[in-house]
């Protein structure tokens, strides 16, 4: 009777070296998996930052064109999750007021709030220009 013996290469792995290779396997895939979770994160707190400010310049760039420019005008609203206020007041600039003309300043101001999930506290922007606004000619 012949007993089969193998060679000392052909034990195969031992049980260290599997436990040592799976630890291995699973801090790589916990980091890659931490890495991913705050890819999406970012992800997400980016794109609804960029959906607030489309909406800010869309009721920005609408103040004197869809909405009239009137002194004290506030106007309030929500849209995608996103709050927004708009303000209007006549702007009174040194150079502006020096030369009488049928034009008047506008100083717009849009202020928009969102929640973006990552964070307690809502994020805010504020985006603000000068409109210029043509008076009828009587």
């Amino acid at each position: 009777m012949k007993s089969s013996r193998r060679g000392k290469g052909d034990d195969g792995f031992t049980l260290i070296e599997t436990i040592v290779a799976i630890t291995i396997f699973s801090i790589s895939f916990v980091a890659l998996y931490y890495g991913m979770s705050v890819a999406w994160r970012s992800l997400r707190v980016s794109n609804a930052a960029a959906d607030a400010l489309s909406i800010a310049k869309a009721k920005l760039t609408a103040a004197g064109i869809e909405v009239p420019l009137e002194d004290g005008k506030q106007i309030d609203g929500d849209d995608n999750g996103v709050s927004w206020h708009l303000e209007m007041h006549r702007y009174d600039g040194s150079a502006a007021s020096a030369r009488p003309t049928a034009s008047k300043l506008y100083w717009v101001q849009v202020d928009a709030t969102w929640h973006d999930g990552a964070s307690a506290e809502p994020n805010s922007l504020a985006l603000s220009t000068v409109k210029l606004s043509r008076e009828p000619q009587r």
